[in-house]
């Protein structure tokens, strides 16, 4: 059973409870953090400005949000509807103090190239984080998806990998692979060392693709739970118009299999998080409906570094 806990949310992103039964999210339609409280209040912790679309949890009280600054979003009667990028966005990890709500700038750039539409992101056990950028330039002039690795101390960021359309990113429980969503696929990398990605032929990681939405629904972002799964929020495919009401969360086993799939009431189910009670609770973020719902899941989540 679906409980919805927030409404009234603008294009919600990202849910990350918190341990004392919060939640926190994106409003990419309104450019803030905020936080869910178990009444469903919605406090604003930060007005973050641009379009941030990806928070995880850090170190000492902080949260590090990815930042595309340029998808556009419009009213649609009572509905949030994507409808494009801003291509002149500068794409930013921006660092937020949650007691305070005081927020910094930690990149804009790798290697002196502007981010292009920062999207998902998930730390590591040693306090790292990779993330996923939509668009970047690539050196055969066209703009392509990559997925990056970085530092809290503001001192090092990579591209580790190009992946068109990279999205949402999770790491298995061993943290051994790196789970990256593209183009409708569930990629899977081999994770080498902290921050290192296993090198294929030609010098750059090649993903094992571990299953194909095969064009029946457009992946967005996702959580792994305890067993190593990939609960991915996906969108129905086509105008918005005609999409089907319900999306629907989708799980796929490390080995690639659709284990199950579970309808919710909103046609863009972006992304989900674990929380409650042994992580047994998902919550999943209803963009175009602007709410944040829960249910109870089969299995726990995996918890996160922090």
């Amino acid at each position: 059973m679906v409980r919805i806990i927030a409404t009234g949310l603008k294009a919600p992103e990202s849910p990350k409870p918190l341990p004392d039964g919060s939640v926190l999210v994106v409003e990419m339609a309104r450019g803030t953090l905020s936080r869910v409280t178990p009444d469903g209040l919605v406090h604003v912790v930060a007005n973050l400005g641009g379009t941030p679309n990806g928070v995880a949890p850090g170190p000492d009280g902080t949260a590090y949000v990815c930042n595309s600054g340029g998808l556009i979003f419009k009213p649609a009667g009572d509905l949030m509807v994507f409808s494009g990028n801003n291509p002149d966005a500068v794409g930013l990890i921006q660092r937020v103090d949650l007691k305070t709500g005081a927020f910094s700038t930690l990149y804009s750039e790798a290697g002196g190239i502007k981010l292009q539409g920062p999207n998902d992101i998930v730390f590591d056990p040693r306090g790292g984080f990779w993330f996923t950028a939509a668009r970047m330039p690539h050196p055969n002039g066209t703009d392509r998806g990559a997925v990056f690795f970085a530092t809290v101390d503001g001192n090092n960021i990579r591209r580790v990998a190009w992946l068109a359309g990279s999205n949402g990113i999770g790491l298995s429980p061993d943290n051994k692979t790196l789970y990256v969503i593209g183009s409708g696929h569930l990629w899977g990398f081999t994770v080498e060392n902290p921050g290192r990605l296993a090198a294929g032929a030609n010098g750059e990681p090649e993903p094992r693709m571990l299953y194909d939405a095969a064009g029946q629904y457009g992946f967005d972002s996702m959580a792994v739970d305890s067993a190593g799964n990939a609960v991915i929020g996906a969108l129905g495919r086509g105008d918005v118009a005609t999409l089907p009401r319900e999306g629907q969360l989708i799980t796929i086993s490390p080995e690639g299999k659709l284990l199950e799939s579970a309808a919710m009431p909103d046609r863009f189910v972006t992304n989900v998080g674990f929380g409650g009670k042994g992580l047994k609770t998902a919550y999943v973020s209803l963009t175009t409906t602007g709410r944040l719902a829960a249910i109870s899941w089969p299995r726990p989540g995996l918890k996160l570094a922090y």
